[in-house]
């Protein structure tokens, strides 16, 4: 038989069990008695939500950082092609399938690992007129997502938005994004049109094991 008379529970050490509805200042610990981990505050203040539930303000100790980015793609839509974030020879190409307009389809679905993301963008491969959007979502926390942003009207070929990735040209807007996840990642993507196969994914992660 174990003997478990000096075990301490969770929370009574050097981290009390979160509350809700109670207010916490920067750099606080607590254990969440959702998922039994710690997590750090990363504002002051409260609230009713689990801190396992809320990326935003919390994050879990000695994880990995995720990223709280959210609408930050310029609308403008930009040169998509060039991969430099990791390297073309390293960059997946995925053909979207049939979307149907203005409805949200799952291109990437990664959960059980952590991992980061090295490039990530989403091009058209005509000249037809439409917006897109792409949608991320980090741990399960959808509000906010990760990242969630959709393009102006655009009818050019290669064209569309970089979510992780840099490109050199100063005539485009792009966006540089730590995207990072402890256990699950999702990517959906969104056309203004029904089509099938007009637009592609690129993408290039790595995962922990």
């Amino acid at each position: 038989m174990i003997d478990t008379s000096n075990l301490v529970p969770a929370g009574t050490q050097d981290q009390p069990v979160w509350v809700s509805g109670g207010s916490y200042v920067v750099g606080q610990q607590v254990v969440s008695p959702a998922s039994y981990k710690v997590y750090v505050r990363k504002t002051i203040g409260g609230g009713a939500t689990d801190p396992s539930a809320d990326l935003t303000n919390w994050t879990v100790l000695g994880g990995r950082s995720t990223s709280s980015i959210v609408n930050s793609q310029s609308t403008s839509p930009c040169t998509a092609t060039t991969a430099t974030g990791g390297g073309n020879g390293n960059v997946k190409l995925a053909l979207s399938g049939a979307l149907t307009a203005a409805t949200a389809k799952t291109m990437l679905n990664i959960t059980g690992s952590a991992g980061e993301m090295a490039w990530l963008s989403l091009y058209a491969v005509d000249a037809t007129a439409r917006t897109v959007r792409v949608r991320v979502t980090v741990d399960g926390v959808v509000s906010p997502y990760a990242f969630d942003s959709i393009t102006n009207s655009f009818s050019s070929a290669n064209i569309g938005i970089i979510v992780v990735g840099n490109l050199t040209s100063t005539s485009i807007s792009t966006i540089s994004l730590n995207l990072r996840w402890n256990s699950s990642l999702l990517v959906e993507i969104y056309s203004s049109l029904t089509e099938t196969d007009k637009l592609t994914l690129l993408y290039n992660y790595a995962l922990e094991y």
